[in-house]
């Protein structure tokens, strides 16, 4: 495990300040009034990705396999906070490149879920090496989260845009919570968002702690650090 830096919850922004005043005040029926809306735009969703194969003409899963500049920013942040026991679950992992990362830095107790059965299935064949200690599961998040007992995983992680696809009437970050006993670390890309969230804002409501957020300009990507109330404990203890 690398030396992660002292706890710091870095300062709101003016913006997101109001805008979490203004979401604490929306009523908690304004999701089920539109659940007709978001149920439409879900069955499109996972039509369209649950079938991508290499043949089709775009988010082929052969595209998302280099360990590129955001595979490795992402996997330096768990490496930061965890040793090489912890447990890490990849949401949307397609192909599974994020866990080839991981793996090749010494992990060996990891997951991912991805809609895409084919996908799923091509990592067998572009990473065979981390199939003995990686378990890839097909399944929309909607129906994974229900099957994962509390505290199941030391590490949640995402990486691009399919996450941000989950209807708001699901409660996708509650959980993410849930399942994650220590931290979850996101890479978001905002040009992409189909339904606005304010991030952590939705992960504070479940008591968890920003530890850090970067924005990488050139990838357009917001990167964002969180910690459950046990890891924040574990972090103030540390010199």
């Amino acid at each position: 495990m690398g030396t992660p830096p002292r706890l710091h919850n870095p300062p709101m922004t003016p913006r997101a300040r109001f805008l979490r005043a203004f979401n604490s005040l929306l009523p908690t029926t304004a999701h089920s009034l539109l659940s007709p809306y978001y149920s439409r735009r879900r069955s499109r969703f996972q039509a369209d990705w649950s079938v991508k194969t290499n043949d089709s003409p775009m988010h082929r899963p052969e595209q998302y396999t280099e360990l590129d500049k955001k595979t490795r920013l992402l996997a330096d942040c768990v490496e930061r906070y965890t040793g090489k026991d912890a447990s890490v679950l990849d949401l949307c992992c397609n192909s599974g490149r994020n866990l080839v990362e991981l793996w090749n830095r010494g992990y060996r107790d990891l997951q991912g879920v991805d809609i895409n059965a084919n996908a799923i299935a091509f990592s067998k064949t572009y990473a065979p090496h981390i199939q003995a200690d990686a378990k890839l599961l097909a399944s929309p998040l909607e129906t994974f989260f229900p099957k994962v007992a509390d505290k199941r995983f030391d590490v949640a992680i995402s990486r691009g845009t399919s996450i941000e696809f989950i209807a708001p009437d699901f409660p996708l970050v509650r959980e993410i919570c849930r399942v994650t006993r220590r931290f979850c670390m996101l890479l978001l890309q905002p040009a992409a968002l189909p339904y606005p969230r304010i991030w952590r804002y939705e992960f504070e409501r479940q008591g968890f702690t920003l530890l850090e957020y970067s924005y990488y300009v050139h990838g357009k990507t917001n990167t964002f650090c969180f910690a459950s109330p046990e890891a924040v404990k574990e972090l103030e203890l540390r010199p």
